[in-house]
């Protein structure tokens, strides 16, 4: 079981989920966090999906990927909730990008059961 899920519900991103994989790719305490995406979108976009396995995967970091069926972003967040091993979750969408110490500042505060609220 993981600390913290991340879950990324996709349609139709390109460049902006390449951003969003390497930021979390780049992030410290990877034995603290898996991340889900839910790739919901068009054929033409699964290209990205995978190049963002393969960064994660790459650098070291849990990453599932699940296919989603046009049902939109709440059942693409479900579906990722429904498969994520984390006592916390926190949803990303492909346009964020995590900050180089994100996982550094948050883990100390998710181990020691801290409150975490964060928005974007």
């Amino acid at each position: 079981m993981s600390l913290l899920s991340i879950i990324v519900p996709v349609k139709n991103e390109g460049e902006n989920l390449i951003k969003v994989c390497k930021s979390i790719a780049r992030q410290c305490c990877k034995e603290y966090f898996e991340v889900v995406i839910v790739d919901d979108s068009d054929p033409e976009y699964e290209e990205y999906a995978t190049r963002c396995i393969n960064t994660m995967k790459g650098d070291g970091v849990n990453v599932k990927l699940l296919r989603g069926e046009q049902q939109g972003v709440g059942v693409a967040m479900y579906k990722g909730l429904m498969i994520a091993n984390g006592t916390y979750i926190l949803f990303l969408d492909a346009d964020n990008v995590l900050r180089e110490d994100f996982m550094l500042k948050i883990i100390p505060l998710l181990t020691k059961g801290s409150s975490v609220s964060v928005l974007s």
